[in-house]
């Protein structure tokens, strides 16, 4: 008698989190650090003339609020694929812990 092996998947685990990790989750907060960081490396190589801080503000502002909507978006139009794939299924979306976070 031949015995197969079946793959082994576990479920991952539901964990409770509160609503700074829940919020640093949905927008992606490391990544969005880095696009921070480049694109301050970007406009100092670029900057001609003065240095002018409230620009540089504006521009990082601007930028991360883009980075963090662009990634919040994305998990809310990938929900239902994170909810099936292996490393996904405990953003935040998936897993139902977006309703936690307070108005």
């Amino acid at each position: 008698m031949k015995v197969t092996a079946q793959p082994f998947v576990a479920a991952a685990p539901i964990v409770k989190a509160g609503w700074v990790s829940i919020i640093s989750d949905l927008v992606k907060a490391r990544l969005t650090f880095l696009v921070l960081l480049t694109t301050l490396v970007g406009f100092y190589l670029g900057s001609v003339g003065p240095f002018d801080p409230v620009l540089m503000i504006a521009t990082l502002l601007g930028t991360g609020l883009m980075a963090c909507g662009a990634a919040a978006l994305n998990q809310l139009s990938e929900r239902e694929f994170d909810a099936k794939m292996r490393r996904t299924p405990t953003r935040p979306l998936p897993q139902g812990s977006s309703n936690r976070i307070p108005s």
